[in-house]
């Protein structure tokens, strides 16, 4: 049962990998949908029917102010842990831009607050964004604000990429991976093909950690479908897909798919921490990286009764094989379009 009126959503972090997928699925529903964006992102993606794009900027209370009045509902996505700006400090963006945030919701009456934080882990103390996660949600909680916190787990379409594949990125809109952050640009530009063509899989730790992977999309089904519900209302929900895998079951599903035998490259737990250490001395982000690569080594990231909350809010749970599978039949298709286009050119220029 809905909670929310049938009022206009602002979403907070549109442009972003899952923030342009709940805007996407908000529409599709016929939902008056208010898009935020700063005026110098890529937004054109967004245009649509029942999509408003107004500009702003965590940093700038009066732009969340305006953002927000006449809304009922704001689902707030936006990180800047892989930066789109060079100007752009994820310690700043993703702690007091979310103040301002909260304050803004809270002087224009905003029905609820939906927030997209990350599940718990034994290194929240030191991960920095899951530093900031915790406080945004303390904040939350302690606002006053009606709200709903969606605690995702790792991400399908993040994590896959990262062990050299760039199938994940198949009819992605806004991909987090892919923001012009040299630091990880570099690195996403060097191995995103390796598993297609190399057939290397880049595995961080010695590849036994387990994981609740979940696609993008399914997180922005939790956040709409819990996030206007009676029963998400003031709810902190930890959500995952429908597995536990390791980067080993990861491997075997792209072997099968793929029709492959995949070497496994190992970057041990302990590079990635002393690493984070070093870079923690002169970049921020880039620290930051390294001690989420290190969790994903290092640490069993599982969330128990996933498949319960998915029922719970009505949310249909895409296995790690559905999901590849999808980005290969959309490739697929998608180099079957670009032939037969370029035959009827080849036939016009022959006359």
């Amino acid at each position: 049962m809905s909670d929310i009126p049938n009022g206009t959503v602002l979403v907070v972090g549109a442009t972003g990998q899952v923030g342009g997928v709940v805007v996407s699925k908000l529409a599709n529903q016929n939902r008056l949908v208010r898009a935020l964006a700063r005026p110098m992102s890529d937004y054109e993606h967004l245009k649509r029917a029942n999509v408003e794009i107004v500009f702003g900027d965590l940093m700038d209370p009066q732009s969340l102010a305006n953002a927000c009045s006449d809304v009922d509902l704001v689902i707030a996505t936006a990180t800047a842990h892989i930066p789109r700006f060079p100007k752009d400090d994820f310690r700043l963006i993703d702690d007091i831009g979310y103040v301002n945030l909260i304050e803004a919701c809270r002087q224009q009456g905003v029905s609820r607050l939906v927030f997209c934080s990350g599940i718990t882990t034994p290194h929240d103390d030191w991960i920095p964004l899951m530093k900031f996660k915790r406080r945004t949600e303390a904040r939350i909680m302690s606002s006053g604000l009606t709200y709903t916190i969606v605690r995702a787990s790792a991400f399908m379409d993040v994590a896959f990429v990262l062990m050299g594949s760039s199938l994940p990125l198949v009819g992605a809109q806004s991909a987090t991976v892919k923001r012009p952050f040299r630091f990880a640009r570099k690195h996403i530009d060097k191995i995103e093909n390796s598993i297609e063509k190399d057939h290397v899989a880049h595995i961080p730790g010695n590849g036994k950690t387990r994981h609740s992977f979940i696609s993008g999309a399914n997180v922005a089904d939790f956040l709409i479908n819990a996030g206007m519900s009676v029963e998400g209302r003031n709810a902190i929900l930890e959500v995952g897909g429908p597995e536990e895998l390791s980067w080993f079951d990861v491997i075997h599903i792209y072997e099968d798919l793929l029709g492959i035998n995949l070497r496994a490259k190992f970057t041990p737990a302990v590079v990635f921490r002393n690493l984070s250490r070093l870079f923690s001395l002169f970049s921020a982000p880039a620290s930051n990286l390294m001690a989420i690569n290190y969790l994903f080594a290092a640490t069993n990231a599982i969330v128990d009764g996933a498949q319960d909350t998915a029922r719970r809010f009505d949310v249909k749970l895409t296995t790690a094989s559905d999901f590849l599978k999808e980005k290969l039949a959309q490739r697929s298709q998608k180099d079957a379009d670009a032939t037969s286009e370029s035959r009827v050119r080849a036939r016009f220029s022959r006359g």
